[in-house]
């Protein structure tokens, strides 16, 4: 049914090359007022063109930090205020993107994506135990390439090689600046790579 219905909607909006996104949501009265509910599944199917590739974006520091220690850390939800707050901020200050902090200091994700540095040759991402979101993407990278995941303060991608994000919505994208450092323009070997896979 759900297929059916996602096919139906791609033909109807003439996605020829695109994403979409299911969400399931509980459609049910809510039990809080009447304790009679009825237990009903809502389902949320959009779909959209796949924008140009972007490469070489600009990142800044939210002053907006994650709590790592919410009972909703690390849930996908269809919550994003926090993050469109952040990331607002980070468009007004003249950053494409931000890189959110937790409570500790540690690195978590950027607003809308997960994050990983590469240094000294090896590739770095931030662990779940930040409060980070394990997207889709970030589990694609964690399944084809050698990744340390870590607790890490921001120093280190000051000190990075290289940085790039990762969701389902960009893909995999290389940081061109990291507040006022420049990143090399060429995209890095095992970008390309995990690209590639």
């Amino acid at each position: 049914k759900v297929l059916e219905a996602l096919v139906k909607l791609i033909d109807r909006n003439e996605v020829r090359r695109g994403k979409c996104r299911i969400t399931l949501f509980d459609g049910s009265a809510s039990k809080i007022w009447n304790g009679e509910g009825k237990d009903n599944v809502g389902i949320l199917i959009q779909t959209a063109e796949s924008g140009a590739a972007v490469n070489h974006l600009s990142l800044s520091v939210s002053p907006l930090p994650i709590n790592s220690e919410s009972p909703l850390a690390g849930v996908k939800s269809c919550n994003y205020t926090e993050n469109l707050l952040a990331i607002e901020n980070a468009r007004s200050n003249g950053s494409d993107e931000a890189i959110r902090i937790n409570q500790r200091g540690e690195i978590t994700s950027a607003c809308m994506a997960n994050v990983f540095w590469i240094k000294d040759g090896r590739l770095f991402t931030p662990s779940l135990k930040t409060g980070c979101l394990s997207g889709t993407t970030r589990e694609f990278v964690l399944e084809h390439a050698d990744v340390s995941q870590v607790e890490s303060g921001i120093g280190v991608l000051r000190d990075a090689e290289y940085v790039f994000l990762t969701s389902a919505g960009i893909g995999i994208v290389q940081i061109g600046r990291f507040e006022n450092r420049e990143f090399a323009g060429e995209l890095h070997e095992l970008t390309r790579m995990i690209e590639e896979s």
